[in-house]
């Protein structure tokens, strides 16, 4: 991931994509919070794994269209701080068609992000 990364890129924080409470206690961690602490520590940035929330569970979206992805997600994060004009790489395990990414960003945004950079570890087809 840091590879894939623009080398003179700096970011100001780092922010993996959330797990409901609900997912999160069934899979007892959350692996885009678990690539997002390494990439920190490789980056020396700081990593909040706390910064977005998902505020209510949502179906799993690798069974849905590219549309009900997007309806699906729809407001379903929120961001618990007001940021200041940051450069944010968020962080996701996979990409598929971009809806929880894109979701992601514009809670991000919303909040006070100048910038938002999206890294993946990989692309599904």
């Amino acid at each position: 991931m840091k590879r894939a990364l623009p080398p003179a890129e700096r970011y100001d924080l780092i922010v993996p994509v959330p797990l409901h409470v609900s997912g999160m206690r069934q899979r007892s961690y959350n692996q885009a919070g678990l690539l997002a602490r390494e990439l920190g520590r490789m980056l020396a940035c700081p990593v909040n794994q706390r910064l977005l929330r998902k505020q209510h569970q949502t179906l799993p979206q690798h069974n849905l269209s590219a549309t009900d992805r997007e309806r699906n997600i729809l407001r379903a994060f929120m961001c618990k701080e007001v940021l200041s004009g940051e450069h944010v790489l968020l962080v996701d395990d996979v990409f598929t068609t971009g809806a929880t990414v894109a979701a992601c960003t514009k809670t991000l945004l919303a909040a006070g992000a100048q910038k938002v950079t999206v890294v993946t570890v990989a692309r599904a087809g």
